[in-house]
């Protein structure tokens, strides 16, 4: 296979990072204020920022702002401010299930994308609270990326909906001020496509409608039966309304992309094509390989305007 074409006239040499955690945002309503991990070049100005979410695991910190490490540094190191939330369901808070205040864990679905929201409110906050950003993001170029059940957060905060298993209503959690977005190993599209278990604990994970996700993204699917899934899910957005806007999806074993629509992607592997493996545990979803597959499949500044 050929080396990408990725050098010096497409991606920014890679610059010294900071990264600073907790920060904390005061949320009133929510169990605890919301923590989060920024991670930023220390030189350069009118920054673009990638809300980073984390899946839904058992480890006691990938699946909190301290996740993602190598990920986050990339992205950094080539001009991004990555914000990293914990949401209320990372193991590293200890909640009870409800602690969003609604029954079950499956409540989280909706308090993950509000964190996000909360955090796009805060930037003034977070600013301030990190003096070396002062005056140094724009505001006006943020892209949403996730692994795993951060993926499913990133798809609804770019316009997908489901119906809200516990009253019936379509939820729309779509911010408009995120312009892009990476779904790294997300669930899929749902449906009879669930397993037993997942559709019995995690029943939001239904009715996930990809037509109303018109934001161009990326989707990085697993190999094997896995990537099947996936792929289908992309499928589905680009047949739908998100074929104008530009949706792609790649395997994460790197060969060819597996979908793509009749516009080009906004957000695209820096060649066209990737290079290494994401991981091989549970068909490719491990978030392990990722820190290796950033440095191929990359999101660019120009991606977001």
């Amino acid at each position: 296979m050929s080396e990408p074409a990725c050098t010096a006239a497409t991606l920014h040499s890679p610059a010294p990072v900071l990264s600073v955690g907790p920060v904390v945002l005061p949320a009133p309503g929510r169990a605890v204020d919301l923590q989060v991990r920024i991670s930023a070049p220390v030189t350069g100005s009118e920054l673009p920022v990638i809300l980073l979410s984390h899946g839904l695991g058992l480890s006691n910190n990938l699946s909190s702002m301290n996740g993602y490490a190598p990920l986050a540094h990339v992205w950094a190191a080539r001009g991004f401010v990555v914000i990293q939330p914990t949401h209320l369901d990372s193991r590293t808070l200890s909640l009870a299930p409800d602690a969003s205040g609604a029954p079950g864990a499956a409540a989280h679905w909706r308090t993950r994308a509000e964190d996000m929201t909360r955090v796009l409110d805060r930037l003034a906050m977070i600013e301030d609270a990190v003096p070396q950003l002062a005056g140094r993001l724009d505001r006006s170029r943020v892209a949403v990326a996730g692994h795993s059940m951060g993926g499913h957060t990133a798809s609804l905060l770019l316009g997908a909906r489901l119906t809200d298993p516990r009253d019936g209503t379509e939820a729309d959690l779509a911010d408009p001020r995120i312009r892009a977005g990476v779904l790294l190993a997300a669930p899929g599209r749902g449906g009879d496509a669930l397993t037993e278990f997942t559709a019995e604990n995690y029943p939001f994970l239904l009715t996930t409608d990809f037509s109303t996700m018109t934001a161009p993204a990326l989707v990085v699917a697993p190999d094997g039966a896995a990537r099947d899934s996936a792929t289908a899910a992309a499928a589905s957005y680009v047949r739908g309304r998100g074929r104008t806007a530009g949706a792609r999806a790649v395997s994460a074993g790197c060969a060819e992309p597996v979908a793509a629509p009749r516009v080009p992607a906004v957000i695209t592997p820096a060649s066209g094509r990737c290079r290494g493996r994401a991981g091989t545990r549970n068909g490719g979803h491990s978030a392990a390989g990722f820190g290796r597959l950033s440095g191929y499949c990359m999101l660019r500044e120009r991606d977001l305007g």
